[in-house]
């Protein structure tokens, strides 16, 4: 029997998804509330149902699996609210039911770490909200409820980069702050390994694995799209609406150990920098080939072996590694022959003299790879620039070269 999941709110974690289950073969329908989504739903493969027609009770009767996206009303939860009987008696024919809340349930921990154990004492109404919705939910006898406590859900489209670009970003300090975030594909990852293996009753926090403070994200985004750090505000003196101040009332780093133990997930993207560098390289990908060259760059000037390597693949690495002829790590080697290069053999023991020029960067993308060109030079060396080729594919969210080559640019020879 075909596989057939009704999504309620088939929104942007939604359709993360049905990326990944519709080429599985799977059937699904997905709500909406606006007849110009449907040809959008269409589009992706997904059935669209406007929402409180009867066609959605009609899907309620043949499907398999449920995932609740929509967000409670002051009324309470607004699936349960039309269709808490159709579901309660369909309850033991269904394989799995997913509900998406929010990490907001735990309150404010002081920064303190949270598991799925930790008692629900919202700070806010739209937390309080979200715990009575589970409540409602569970309520349901027999019902093969999974719960899923969503942190901040960013993504392409979703995330910092066009504040950064029209100055509207800020870095707002509060001390202590911190947040957990999760990337939209790694959402999806985890319903569909849950959607595998169900265990009716339990809860899942779906998290990265680094919490961090709010203007680190906006810093590093800044540093992606070349741009000036965005300026620092105190909290006190922010300009935010209530919704946006109502966030900072929370701190807390939320535990992931349950996904990866009990899952088997490993997160694609496992922190917020890995993550942004996916966002853009879908959002803007030449923006995104070309912050290579500043973490490149960066890196050289600091002489940082780990950060340098952090710049090439994994099997680029191993090659250096374990290169003919070494008995040790040749990474070093292989900075110092590259800085050489770059100033006629005046390499210092102190490290670069300063960071590298750039100068005319190309790009050009061959499906998932792409090429990289660029004048490289020190302003201190008056020589001919380096025109450097880098050969790149995105390995865990980043570009990393797998190929490298260094010649004098025969522009300025």
């Amino acid at each position: 029997m075909k596989k057939t999941l009704l999504s309620f709110g088939h929104g942007y974690s939604a359709q993360a998804l049905d990326r990944v289950l519709i080429p599985q073969g799977w059937r699904i329908y997905g709500t909406t509330r606006s007849e110009e989504n449907k040809a959008e739903l269409e589009a992706r493969g997904v059935i669209p149902l406007l929402w409180g027609s009867d066609a959605v009770k009609a899907a309620l009767e043949e499907c398999s699996h449920i995932l609740i996206s929509t967000g409670p009303k002051d009324a309470g939860d607004p699936v349960l609210a039309l269709y808490r009987d159709i579901i309660a008696r369909r309850a033991g024919d269904l394989d799995w039911v997913g509900y998406l809340s929010t990490t907001g349930v735990y309150g404010h921990h002081d920064g303190g770490w949270v598991t799925e154990d930790a008692p629900l004492i919202p700070a806010t109404p739209r937390g309080m909200s979200r715990k009575n919705a589970e409540q409602a939910w569970g309520s349901i006898s027999g019902l093969p409820l999974h719960i899923f406590r969503l942190a901040g859900i960013y993504g392409p489209g979703r995330g910092p980069f066009e504040k950064v670009r029209t100055g509207k970003a800020r870095r707002i300090i509060k001390k202590g702050q911190v947040f957990s975030r999760i990337h939209v594909d790694d959402i999806a990852q985890v319903l569909a390994a849950s959607i595998a293996q169900p265990n009716p009753g339990r809860a899942y926090n779906v998290c990265d694995n680094d919490p961090a403070p709010p203007q680190d994200v906006i810093a590093y985004a800044a540093e992606l799209l070349g741009m000036p750090l965005p300026p620092a505000i105190k909290f006190e003196d922010a300009d935010m609406t209530p919704m946006a101040r109502s966030f900072y009332a929370e701190s807390k780093r939320v535990d992931n150990t349950r996904i990866k133990q009990e899952l088997g997930v490993e997160l694609a993207y496992p922190d917020y920098r890995a993550g942004l560098q996916k966002s853009l390289s879908v959002e803007d990908p030449r923006s995104s080939v070309l912050s290579f060259l500043e973490r490149y760059n960066n890196a050289f000037y600091a002489r940082d072996i780990a950060a340098l390597k952090d710049c090439y693949t994994a099997d680029h690495v191993r090659f250096w590694d374990n290169h003919a002829g070494n008995d040790s790590d040749d990474f070093p080697a292989h900075l110092a022959a590259v800085q050489a290069f770059f100033t006629n053999g005046k390499a210092t023991e102190s490290g670069s003299i300063e960071k590298l020029e750039i100068d005319a960067p190309q790009v050009w993308f061959h499906g998932d790879t792409a090429t990289l060109a660029a004048t490289l030079r020190y302003a201190s060396h008056p020589k001919p620039g380096v025109r450097s080729t880098f050969c790149l594919k995105l390995e865990k969210g980043s570009w990393r070269a797998f190929h490298v080559h260094h010649s004098f640019d025969p522009n300025e020879a």
